[in-house]
């Protein structure tokens, strides 16, 4: 069963200051990760991986990532950056 998904707002402030062509790779790999998340012998580009017990982070273009927590009610999109950008989300405690 797929999960629903929510794209909270800091990602679409974020997503806006992007350059159109990665704003099209952005919506192409939200749009593949309910169909992909929970099926990992399914190819599907995006690089799902586990960064905390609650955060997945997924590839959204080469050098950007999407932080998602894996909620019973759905997939919540929280965050958009780079690696380090990433590394440094999480090392805030946000998705202990």
């Amino acid at each position: 069963m797929k999960k629903s998904l929510v794209i909270e707002a800091p990602v679409f402030a974020r997503r806006l200051a992007l350059p159109r062509a990665q704003q099209g790779e952005c919506w192409q790999a939200i749009a593949q990760l309910p169909q992909v998340f929970g099926r990992p012998h399914v190819h599907s580009g995006i690089s799902i991986r586990k960064l905390t017990h609650r955060a997945y982070e997924f590839r959204a273009h080469l050098d950007l990532r999407f932080i998602f927590l894996d909620q019973p009610d759905g997939l919540y999109v929280r965050f958009l950056g780079n690696h380090d950008e990433v590394r440094k989300e999480i090392r805030s405690g946000k998705y202990d």
